[in-house]
C-alpha cells in the first residue's frame, strides 16, 4: 500500500532563498546562526583544528559479533528535537514510526520536551509509544551520530558500536555513550571518524560505504579503515565506492544513492543521463551486482529515479528518494512536491521491490538542501527483548479489604511489592495500568525504573485518587514488572475495586486519576556500601547550556544533589529528598551562570560522589 503525507514548507529556513549559480561554497562562508546545522560540516567546522585522539576509544568486541541490518526487526527509531524549521516533516515521521515501533526522541531539556509534546498533540499524534531522553544536542542528524548495534555470537547479548563524529558537535557525539549507560548496554567506541549515513550492512558480513570512510581518516591507511569496520562490526568484507563530489553532495554518503532493502536486494539511484555523476553511479550499480549475498547469488539491483541536481544558495544538492528508513514492515520515503512525476515512479519502485511493506511518502523538499532527509534524521534501535526479561515477582494488594467508592469518588491505598528472584542484580520497571468498567485500558498511572539487588525486595504504599466523573462499575488495577516500552511483561498482579455510581455526567477522561507515593520499603542481600552506588556522571561535559546528571541507587535512600562553584558557594539544589532504588537523570541548566568549573555533589545513604562540571559559553 502507498500513502502520501501532506507537503511541508518549501524553504530550508526563513530568509533562505535560491540565488544565482556561483562556483561553489566559498571557504569563508559563515553559516548563519539562525540556520539549522546541515548534515555536512559547515566551512567553519571543517576548518577547525582537529581534536586530540579520544580517550574513550575501546577495544573491539572480544567475541564474534554480527552487525544488525536496518531491515531487521527494530525496537524503536531514534530522532532528535528541536527539528525546526521542518516540524511538519518531523510530525509525520513520528506519526508513522510510533504505529510500529517506539519513537525515542532526544530533547535537550524539559522545556523542549514540553514543546515537542504540544506539537505532537496539536497534530493528533498519539504519545503512548513515544519515549523522551534528555541530552544536549547540536543537530537533528541522528543517523550520522547515533549508535549501531551488533549481536554477540557467543553471549547472545546486544551491544552498541559508536563512531567518532564531527569534532565541533560534541553533544551529538556523546549521545550513544549516554544511551548505553541509560540502557545498561555493552558499548564499544571506534577510533575512526565516520557517519552512520555512510554505512549499510546486510546482517551477514557484508558492509558498504563510500570513500568518505578514507577521506575522514587521513592518518589511516585504506586497509586500516576497512579493518576497523570489520573488527568492530563483525563484517567480513567492506565494499567502498567513490563518493559523489562535494559540489553536488555535501556529505558524500552512500545513503544518497544506494540502499539495502533486504539481504538480497539493493536499490540504486537512476540518475538523469545528462547528470555529470550518471556514469559513476551506473558503474557502482554494476559493481554491486557482482557482490555475492550470503546465499551465494549476487545482489539483485533495482533502480529508483533521481531528479537532476537542484541549486541552493552556494551549492548543488539532490532530492533523493533513497534517503528512506525501513521499520517493522513500513518504509518511509522522502518525496518532493517539485517532482510529482518522479515521486510516483519512486513510490512504485519501492512497492514493487518491497511488496509486503506499507510505503509511505513524506514530503521532504524543505530539508533536502541541508544534505539529507528521512534516513539522515532517524536511526533504528535494534530489538533486544531478552535484555528486559528477568525472574521477578510483583504483587499488588489493596489496603483495608475490598474497596467500594461512592459516586463522588475518593481515594484508596494499596501496596505494590517487587521481589528479585535472581542471584544477580536486575534493572527493571514497575508500572500500573487501569482497566475501566467498559474494558478500555488506561495508563500508566505510575511508572518507575528499579535497580534491585540479588534476592532483593522493594515495596511501596500508594494512594490512588478517583474522580467523581469516573463511570460507576468495577475497575481493575493491574501492576506489571518488565518493560513498558517495548512491552515485555515478566509478571503482573491485579485487584478489583468498585465505584457505586457517578457524580454528574460520566466521563472516561482520566484527569483526576492522580497517584501519591506514601512509603517505600526495601531490603537487599547486597550491602548499601559506597561501592554499591554508581558514581555521579554528567553528559555532556563540558556543556552549554544544560547537562544531565546520572546516578543509580541500589536501595531507597535520602538523596542530596547540589552544585557548587569553585569557591564552595551553593549555586543549585537539584534533589533533596527520599528516592527509591533505581536509575536517575537530573537535568542541570546553567542559563544564569558564567563559564567556568563547577562541582556536583551527590550524597545518598552515607555514600558521596562528586563530578567536575565544565561550563563553556
Amino acid at each position: 500500500m502507498i500513502r502520501i503525507r501532506l507537503a511541508a514548507t518549501l524553504l530550508l529556513a526563513a530568509g533562505m532563498v535560491t540565488a544565482a549559480a556561483q562556483a561553489g561554497p566559498p571557504d569563508n562562508f559563515v553559516w548563519p546562526s539562525n540556520w539549522p546545522l546541515p548534515a555536512f560540516e559547515t566551512p567553519a567546522e571543517k576548518a577547525a583544528p582537529p581534536e586530540a585522539p579520544s580517550d574513550d576509544i575501546t577495544p573491539p568486541p572480544a567475541e564474534p559479533v554480527r552487525a544488525v541490518a536496518e531491515f531487521e526487526l527494530q525496537e524503536g527509531v531514534q530522532l532528535a528535537y528541536p527539528f525546526n524549521p521542518w516540524n511538519e516533516m518531523f510530525v509525520e515521521m513520528v506519526r508513522e514510526i510510533q504505529e510500529v515501533a517506539i519513537a525515542y526522541i532526544v530533547v535537550p531539556d524539559l522545556a523542549a520536551k514540553a514543546e515537542c509534546v504540544l506539537l505532537l498533540q496539536q497534530n493528533a499524534v498519539p504519545l503512548n509509544n513515544i519515549e523522551f531522553q534528555i541530552h544536549a544536542i547540536d543537530g537533528m542528524w541522528s543517523r550520522d551520530y547515533g549508535a549501531h548495534y551488533v549481536w554477540g555470537q557467543t553471549s547472545g547479548e546486544i551491544a552498541m558500536i559508536d563512531w567518532q563524529y564531527y569534532d565541533e558537535r560534541p553533544n551529538d557525539d556523546e549521545i550513544p555513550d549516554f544511551q548505553a549507560n541509560l540502557w545498561h548496554m555493552n558499548f564499544y567506541e571506534t577510533g575512526i571518524y565516520h557517519e552512520g549515513g555512510n554505512y549499510m550492512s546486510d546482517g551477514h558480513g557484508t558492509a558498504m560505504c563510500s570513500d568518505v570512510l578514507y577521506n575522514n581518516n587521513p592518518g589511516w591507511t585504506q586497509a586500516q579503515c576497512r579493518q576497523a569496520v570489520m573488527n568492530y562490526f563483525g563484517v567480513d568484507t567492506v565494499h567502498v565506492y567513490q563518493r559523489i563530489p562535494y559540489l553536488y553532495d555535501g556529505t558524500g554518503h552512500i545513503d544518497l544513492w544506494g540502499k539495502m532493502l533486504n539481504d538480497t536486494t539493493i536499490m540504486v539511484a537512476q540518475l538523469q543521463t545528462s547528470d555529470p555523476n550518471y556514469a559513476m553511479i551506473e558503474g557502482h550499480a554494476a559493481a554491486m551486482a557482482q557482490v555475492p549475498t550470503i546465499y551465494g547469488t549476487p545482489f539483485h539491483i533495482v533502480r529508483c529515479p533521481m531528479p537532476a541536481p537542484s541549486w541552493f544558495y552556494f551549492w548543488f544538492y539532490y532530492k533523493s528518494f533513497l534517503n528512506s528508513v525501513i521499520v517493522n514492515g513500513k518504509v518511509l520515503v522522502p518525496i518532493y512536491a517539485t517532482e510529482p512525476a518522479l515521486t510516483q515512479q519512486a513510490l512504485a519502485a519501492y512497492q514493487s521491490a518491497m511488496p509486503g511493506y506499507e510505503v509511505v511518502g513524506i514530503y521532504s523538499d524543505a530539508i533536502a538542501p541541508a544534505g539529507g532527509a528521512i534516513h539522515c534524521t532517524t536511526i533504528g534501535v535494534a530489538s533486544h527483548p531478552q535484555d528486559y526479561i528477568h525472574n521477578a515477582d510483583v504483587t499488588a494488594t489493596p489496603i483495608g479489604g475490598p474497596i467500594t467508592l461512592p459516586p463522588g469518588g475518593g481515594t484508596f491505598q494499596y501496596s505494590a511489592s517487587l521481589h528479585n528472584l535472581e542471584t544477580d542484580s536486575i534493572y527493571t520497571e514497575v508500572w500500573a495500568e487501569l482497566r475501566l468498567p467498559s474494558g478500555a485500558p488506561y495508563g500508566p498511572l505510575f511508572e518507575r525504573s528499579v535497580a534491585l539487588g540479588a534476592n532483593g525486595t522493594v515495596s511501596r504504599t500508594l494512594q490512588q485518587a478517583v474522580p467523581g466523573s469516573a463511570p460507576g462499575g468495577t475497575y481493575h488495577m493491574v501492576v506489571y514488572t518488565g518493560s513498558r516500552l517495548p512491552r515485555v511483561v515478566n509478571d503482573s498482579s491485579f485487584f478489583a475495586f468498585t465505584k457505586s455510581g457517578v457524580d454528574g455526567a460520566a466521563s472516561e477522561d482520566m484527569r483526576g486519576w492522580t497517584v501519591e507515593e506514601l512509603e517505600v520499603r526495601s531490603s537487599f542481600v547486597t550491602a548499601s556500601t559506597p561501592e554499591d552506588f554508581t558514581v555521579l556522571k554528567a553528559y555532556p561535559n563540558p556543556f552549554n547550556p544544560a547537562t544531565a546528571l546520572s546516578f543509580e541507587l541500589p536501595s531507597a535512600a535520602h538523596v542530596s544533589l547540589r552544585v557548587y562553584d569553585t569557591a564552595g558557594r551553593l549555586v543549585a539544589t537539584l534533589a533533596d529528598g527520599w528516592k527509591e532504588a533505581g536509575s536517575y537523570q537530573v537535568p542541570f541548566q546553567s542559563f544564569t551562570l558564567a563559564s567556568g568549573v563547577y562541582v556536583a555533589r551527590l550524597e545518598a545513604g552515607g555514600a558521596v560522589s562528586t563530578e567536575k562540571l565544565v561550563l563553556m559559553k
